[in-house]
């Protein structure tokens, strides 16, 4: 699914959602992604697979968030990671 990277937040999310029911629509199932490869006893673990436009909508919150406050949310980092450089593999 092609998807709108540039643009204010709040008019992306809605634009993403319109693509995602159109593509439920058409093909009668939700494009799915994995949210974690196996499990590891982290805090996305359950469920293994998520909807593609709830993992987008996340990730561009948390861009958001680090933007605006120059730290990750705690969401999708945990604190071991944070102080061992992960900024580094993340191009920050």
């Amino acid at each position: 699914m092609e998807v709108m990277e540039e643009g204010n937040l709040m008019d992306r999310v809605p634009i993403l959602l319109q693509r995602d029911l159109e593509f439920y629509q058409t093909h009668q199932r939700v494009l799915q992604e994995r949210l974690c490869t196996g499990v590891v006893g982290g805090k996305l673990d359950f469920p293994r697979y998520a909807s593609f436009a709830a993992i987008k909508m996340i990730l561009w919150w948390e861009d958001e968030y680090f933007a605006s406050y120059r730290k990750h949310s705690g969401l999708l980092h945990t604190e071991k990671e944070l102080s061992e450089g992960d900024f580094v593999s993340m191009g920050v």
